[in-house]
């Protein structure tokens, strides 16, 4: 077996081939002279505005000069970093394709692992390198004071890691793109993406007064790790500085890119899948945890109204589970063999008929987070396992203000895993006749997540601004039904009890079912009803498809014995 670390060979081609070039010593002298540059007339700016203030007797403090200078320093390299990483890996293997020179690598005894792991692992030292070059900047932040050794040591490590996730989605696209130019731009939206996703949580670490509240997870985006590593977060009570959920985020996402880059380069993936499988739910599991600790463990949401505590909680798990079982449930085979070993074949081999399994499990690890942590939110811990009390958990508190038995918020829990399992069956049944319809995953892929887009917006797009009279009449419409393929209108309707008032029905006169059922029955049996037909016309199609004993389907087909890439 081929070590990827030092006895890599690609590692060691990579980093003799760009320390060698004069580019790369240039590429050094600019990251140094820019921050040298911003630093000096950042500190003229500074010197000019403090002697103004000696001559007024207001002067200010060095340490506020040595913070400042720290902010400056290090939110111009997490700029510069995310700038350069995607540019060092989005051409790493799509290069290697427009100069055919691909075929030949694979051919070696090099695995696809050891191959990937060489590229990332010789950029990021590359950027580490950079890193590393601004320290005797950082250093002069220490002469003025204000600034700790630790939150200089943990801002390193995120930007580090930071380098890490950028240069596992550069790479990942590098092996998915057809092309340098496309990948790289992907690699950018990307980027962007990330960076607007994440920047709502590093709010509070960008405002030194202390006028934004802090909920948590500020040091997952780039801008949030300079300031915020340090950052005392509280999760069902418990108190983590902010670097520890970053990390744990930001390093699992990276893993999963390039477990699944190194499975788009097998030449079996559908054989390879455990370990890119496995990690899918280790991401899940740890989004669930801290999102749903950020609701019903943190302090600055003791005083939000218990519905719509209730109402984020259940929304985590419905939002992660229409991101995630599209991509488990959707492929580019068509086999339906062996159906008796699906739960042995959920993370043994990448195939449709383990789509469901997964796209199941994956449901009930989320929702059995979900339920755990409200069980944390109901019965606060013992002092004996280090609860802060004074974070206590809010939808407790809002309920027991409310005069709500904790056994109905419970209930109400289970109705809505109850309901995301039969959507997540839903789910995998129509992503399952699409593969078979179209043979394509990424077609399969962009019109399940269409629908689902059309699933839970339109009936808010219908309905949401309706008002008086308009609103009588489009409930008496048939139409109204539709809000049943909106998974979250069931979910408001659960947490209504925990409003002040009393409890009342509020199905809407044209629904199904109006005055006996709730809503998540009818969304539940909706969603189980689709996936039971979809998988249906389904197996019809496949074995309409599957040629006879002893027929050839296609003449110019792969000789016997022969397989084709990703065929088991």
């Amino acid at each position: 077996m081929v070590n990827w670390t030092l006895d890599n060979p690609v590692v060691t081609k990579e980093l003799r081939g760009r320390m060698r070039g004069a580019r790369t010593y240039w590429l050094l002298f600019g990251y140094l002279f820019l921050l040298s540059l911003l630093f000096f007339f950042w500190y003229l700016g500074w010197w000019s505005s403090h002697a103004n203030a000696m001559q007024n007797g207001a002067a200010s403090a060095g340490f506020t000069a040595g913070r400042m200078f720290f902010k400056v320093l290090f939110y111009a390299q997490a700029v510069m970093i995310a700038l350069i990483t995607p540019a060092l890996t989005a051409g790493a293997i799509s290069v290697e394709r427009e100069q055919r020179t691909f075929e030949m690598l694979r051919s070696t005894v090099l695995k696809p692992r050891s191959i990937v792991w060489g590229k990332l692992v010789s950029s990021v030292s590359f950027v580490v390198l950079l890193l590393t070059s601004s320290l005797p900047l950082v250093s002069l932040c220490f002469l003025l004071g204000g600034v700790s050794p630790g939150e200089v040591f943990f801002a390193y490590l995120l930007l580090a890691g930071d380098a890490f996730l950028f240069g596992a989605i550069g790479l990942c696209w590098s092996a998915y793109a057809a092309n340098t130019a496309t990948a790289t731009v992907l690699s950018y939206a990307t980027l962007i993406a990330f960076f607007v996703a994440t920047f709502p949580f590093a709010i509070p670490a960008l405002d030194d007064g202390g006028n934004v509240p802090f909920y948590g997870l500020c040091a997952l985006n780039p801008v949030g790790a300079v300031t915020g590593a340090v950052m005392p977060e509280h999760y069902f009570g418990w108190t983590l500085p902010a670097w520890v959920p970053a990390l744990l985020l930001n390093g699992t996402l990276s893993l999963l890119l390039v477990l699944a880059c190194i499975n788009r380069l097998e030449d079996y993936p559908a054989r390879r899948a455990s370990a890119l499988r496995g990690v899918t739910l280790l991401f899940g599991g740890l989004l669930m945890f801290f999102g749903e600790g950020i609701v019903l463990g943190s302090g600055p949401m003791a005083g939000v109204p218990a519905s719509t505590l209730a109402m984020l909680a259940l929304a985590i798990p419905c939002t992660l589970l229409l991101l995630f079982v599209p991509v488990l449930v959707t492929g580019d085979r068509e086999d339906w063999k062996t159906a008796a070993s699906w739960p042995l074949r959920v993370f043994r081999s990448a195939t449709l008929p383990s789509g469901l399994p997964l796209a199941l499990l994956l449901t009930a690890l989320l929702v059995g987070i979900s339920f755990l942590a409200s069980h944390f939110a109901f019965q606060p811990l013992s002092m004996a396992m280090n609860r802060v009390q004074n974070f206590p958990a809010p939808l407790q508190s809002a309920a027991a203000a409310a005069g709500t038995n904790p056994n109905l918020l419970v209930d109400m829990f289970e109705q809505a895993g109850l309901m995301l399992l039969l959507v997540a069956i839903g789910i995998a049944g129509v992503g399952y006749l699409l593969s078979v319809l179209l043979g394509n995953r990424w077609s399969s892929l962009t019109l399940l997540y269409t629908g689902l887009l059309l699933a839970v917006s339109l009936p808010f797009f219908s309905y949401a601004n309706l008002s008086g009279t308009d609103a009588r009449e489009a409930a008496s419409s048939p139409a109204i039904n539709t809000l049943f393929f909106c998974p979250y209108v069931p979910l408001v309707q659960l947490t209504e009890p925990l409003t002040s008032n009393l409890y009342k029905d509020t199905a809407i006169p044209g629904m199904i079912g109006y005055g006996v059922v709730p809503l998540w029955i009818g969304t539940g049996g909706l969603y189980l009803t689709l996936g039971l037909v979809s998988y249906g016309v389904a197996f019809l199609v496949v074995r309409r498809k599957r040629p006879h004993p002893g027929v050839t389907a296609d003449p110019g087909a792969t000789a016997p014995g022969l397989l084709q890439k990703g065929e088991g």
